[in-house]
């Protein structure tokens, strides 16, 4: 049985614009948005999307599920026996294959030879295709439902919303049982735990909290040097980082506190840190902000307050990266990309400051392009520093 929906039908224009053929994609960000499959639970991998974009990190495997579109006609879904199951569960009626018979199901209903691929198992279903037909022309076929998915709907952005007031929450309860003789690893743990708790299905990635004892120590000069397994002692500066799955959909969130009394060059720092994104956030306009101008709005207050040498990544203008289904979506955030923001992208923002013998510090929020600027979704306390 073949599928049709509106989001299929809007990928077949552009297959057509791009005079395409079809595009073949594994499980992924890109079928469960074609599909409007948000309950299907499938397995995540917080860079596969961007692996090309990070050095030699190529994706292999054996995907057990298929999602080939044409460039008209309703799309095609195969699966092994053991998927199907989980398929039908969410409403999809998946054709099942045996597992080395995926080129069989395909040669049935390719038609012409102009094909594109999406990035996740690429190589795979390039030998794939190559087993179908080995004069196919074969194109990148990721960025073809990245660019419908990068203007979020509005259901899209109720469920965005959803997940990062659960991020906020998860925030507060931490901060309850931090203390000294607290590691880092059972800081974690306990983000886990809570999400899981609280109705998450999954991870956006690992939670991650960063600590560095402030001091002449060797530890203190290199971020994540202080063993997770080494109790939180007073003098100690803490950089979270947490996301969760909620509805199909990615929080990506962080703050910063220290353990006892800061000095006030670190309390500035952190000041100056979380002015850079307020002051970001309020300067965007829909239709005119582009993404490669966000870091330099983050960069003009945190300089203002004295801290512009020790905001990281000065050069390439790193900041952060779109959110949705996936947690690393595109556009990325830094001075390389040219896109211009439109109402309904939604973007996690995360600039960080590094002083060295002292703290790491980094904060994160979830940022929403409305029609008339934008709004953070994530909205933790920005003041609060001293635990």
């Amino acid at each position: 049985m073949s599928i049709t929906n509106r989001r299929i039908e809007a990928l077949q224009a552009k297959l057509n614009a791009r005079e395409l053929d079809g595009v073949l994609y594994t499980l992924g960000a890109a079928s469960i948005y074609l599909l409007e499959a948000d309950g299907y639970n499938w397995q995540r991998q917080s860079w596969a999307n961007i692996a090309r974009h990070f050095g030699d990190r190529p994706l292999y495997g054996l995907p057990e599920i298929l999602l080939y579109v044409p460039c008209e006609g309703g799309a095609h879904l195969f699966c092994t026996p053991r998927k199907g199951a989980g398929l039908r569960e969410v409403g999809l009626a998946p054709q099942e294959v045996v597992f080395d018979r995926f080129y069989s199901a395909l040669f049935r209903v390719i038609k012409g030879r102009r094909i594109a691929v999406g990035d996740v198992c690429e190589d795979f279903l390039r030998r794939l295709l190559d087993e179908v037909a080995p004069d196919f022309e074969l194109f990148e076929g990721e960025s073809l439902c990245a660019e419908l998915r990068r203007v979020k709907e509005p259901g899209e952005i109720a469920r965005l919303e959803a997940a990062a007031r659960l991020t906020d929450d998860a925030m507060g309860a931490i901060l309850g049982m931090i203390g000294p003789g607290v590691t880092a690893q059972e800081v974690e743990d306990f983000f886990t735990d809570y999400g899981l708790s609280h109705g998450a299905t999954d991870l956006s990635f690992g939670p991650t909290c960063c600590v560095v004892k402030t001091g002449n120590l060797p530890e203190a000069n290199e971020i994540g040097g202080r063993p997770k397994q080494k109790p939180i002692e007073l003098g100690c500066g803490l950089a979270f980082d947490l996301g969760y799955v909620l509805g199909g959909y990615c929080s990506d969130f962080g703050r910063s506190f220290y353990c006892g009394e800061p000095t006030r060059h670190m309390a500035d720092a952190y000041a100056a840190l979380q002015a850079g994104q307020v002051n970001m956030i309020e300067h965007i306009r829909p239709y005119e902000t582009n993404v490669n101008e966000l870091y330099g709005y983050v960069h003009e207050a945190v300089a203002a307050h004295g801290y512009g040498d020790v905001l990281r990544f000065p050069d390439t203008g790193s900041l952060g990266h779109q959110i949705g289904i996936d947690c690393h979506e595109h556009p990325m955030l830094n001075k390389g990309v040219d896109f211009v923001l439109e109402p309904g992208m939604v973007f996690a923002s995360e600039p960080k400051i590094w002083l060295p013998g002292e703290m790491y510090m980094r904060v994160e929020d979830m940022v929403l392009v409305t029609e008339i600027g934008a709004r953070a979704l994530t909205v933790f306390d920005r003041v609060k520093f001293a635990l």
